[in-house]
């Protein structure tokens, strides 16, 4: 039988190859596309232990040296070029979402999601 962990492994694999499709123009992955994400959303990000962002300081560095984060008081934060680029990249992420999704009724897509949130709070009661 196979389990929740090989599933979960198969799809962070072809996620990461599909983004990877998705944003080769532009030279990121969808590590990159998270971390651009996160910014975007507001408020600046720490990169400590506990922070959103920890694990992803190559990512983090790689947008830094594009001129699209910054430092900031708080942690890291998205700048003006990095808002303009995520804009502009938010269409072709949107479209590979789509295709991930594709055929699969949104309450499913919903409750595979408050699954996964679940199972990762089960591993980590933080998360």
């Amino acid at each position: 039988m196979e389990t929740v962990g090989y599933w979960v492994s198969v799809v962070a694999r072809l996620l990461d190859e599909r983004f990877d499709d998705a944003l080769p123009h532009a030279g990121l992955g969808r590590r990159h596309w998270h971390v651009l994400t996160l910014l975007a959303g507001g408020a600046a990000q720490s990169e400590a232990a506990d922070g959103v962002l920890h694990g992803f300081e190559t990512e983090v560095q790689d947008l830094a040296a594009r001129g699209w984060v910054q430092r900031a008081p708080e942690g890291w934060a998205i700048t003006a070029e990095g808002q303009t680029a995520y804009h502009r990249l938010l269409d072709d992420v949107t479209a590979a979402r789509e295709r991930v999704t594709e055929g699969i009724d949104p309450a499913d897509v919903a409750t595979a999601v408050d699954v996964l949130r679940r199972v990762a709070q089960n591993l980590r009661p933080d998360a």
